[in-house]
């Protein structure tokens, strides 16, 4: 899991340490630094390495043998491509719901349409008011949000993109289609069965919890979930059913303009693409 929130160890710099410690069977950090980061860098204040090992020790990607050589610590496969990465980053960030990121990112999964009117996403004090507000954690200095920012949208959480205003505002669109694609494959649903929406939730809970803040409780879902259910719907990779007679209903975030519009009883699974 992640903990601390940084801008160094962006996701893209986090895959290239390890495909470096890849291409050996075991490298020492000298070794590493050399290869990996500029010599202007190595040993000054900019240096980004020791945060970006950090980030690959923290999502379980690498180790330290014996010899104090760092070695990779997953399958190759999983560096294969941005795809493959993600979801076995997927597979680890959301293990522990009291680290830093853990708790940001589930602030802002579940704030549903809240933000689109307070600014920029990275430099807005009403988001960051809104932030410490939910999870206890103020988001200073900007860095922390930058950080947010590239983790989030590597995860599929959302998308953050600049808003149609002259301002070159960032806004968050919750929107969780990529991330609950991951979720599924992970938890290995079955093909053409159709799972009550309690049964869905408990099947995929241990990966997608992030995106499940109250939801058992409540027997509603979050706008972010509620948009990637209607995407994964619309693309026929799920089918979101409304049986009348079911004596348990869930409510999606309301959306009059799709043809599922609130309440879900069952969800066909079909297969992600």
């Amino acid at each position: 899991m992640l903990k601390k929130i940084k801008t160094e160890p962006i996701p893209e710099r986090v895959l290239e340490i390890c495909r470096i410690i890849s291409r050996k069977k075991a490298i020492s950090e000298k070794e590493l630094i050399a290869i990996f980061e500029p010599h202007f860098l190595v040993g000054s204040s900019q240096s980004i390495f020791s945060h970006v090992k950090e980030a690959a020790f923290e999502l379980k990607l690498i180790n330290e043998n014996d010899e104090g050589n760092l070695e990779l610590a997953v399958d190759k496969n999983v560096l294969k491509n941005y795809d493959t990465f993600r979801r076995y980053c997927n597979s680890v960030m959301y293990e522990d719901a009291n680290t830093e990121y853990f708790r940001i990112a589930r602030c802002i999964v579940d704030s549903n349409d809240e933000l689109f009117s307070c600014g920029s996403f990275t430099s807005s004090q009403t988001i960051k008011t809104y932030i410490y507000k939910h999870s206890g954690i103020h988001p200073e200095p900007k860095r922390t949000m930058e950080g947010i920012r590239f983790w989030i949208s590597f995860s599929g959480l959302g998308f953050i993109q600049d808003s149609s205003s002259t301002t070159e505002d960032k806004v968050y669109l919750p929107n969780a289609y990529v991330a609950l694609k991951d979720f599924i494959v992970l938890s290995e649903l079955e093909k053409m069965h159709e799972y009550t929406v309690h049964e869905f939730v408990d099947k995929i809970y241990k990966y997608a919890n992030i995106l499940l803040h109250n939801a058992l409780e409540t027997q509603t879902f979050n706008l972010a979930m509620s948009n990637a259910l209607r995407q994964l719907h619309d693309n026929k990779e799920i089918e979101l059913i409304h049986r009348l007679d079911s004596a348990e209903v869930w409510n999606l975030f309301e959306n009059e303009s799709h043809s599922v519009v609130k309440k879900i009883t069952h969800i066909k699974y079909k297969g992600v693409k």
